[in-house]
């Protein structure tokens, strides 16, 4: 049996509230097939990028979870240049 972790599970209402401040921010209206497509397409590909980590670690779907959002922090804190 696959236990979803929290982080995972919680992530499509994040993406969902991304893509709506998107839609606020160019003042008009998704239509639907747009924005589920696009929340279907990133939960695709950050559920199979979670699963080959976990995979190739031999670690559960939580800390695979964890381990890629670190890495996405320090990627994005090097190219903002906080870390050197």
């Amino acid at each position: 049996m696959t236990v979803v972790p929290d982080v995972m599970a919680n992530a499509g209402g994040v993406v969902v509230s991304y893509f709506q401040w998107v839609q606020n921010l160019q003042h008009f209206r998704w239509q639907k097939p747009k924005s589920t497509s696009g929340w279907r397409g990133s939960c695709a590909t950050h559920t199979r990028r979670l699963s080959n980590r976990a995979s190739e670690g031999g670690v559960p779907l939580r800390v695979a979870a964890f381990e890629v959002g670190i890495e996405r922090v320090r990627e994005a804190s090097e190219a903002r240049g906080y870390m050197p």
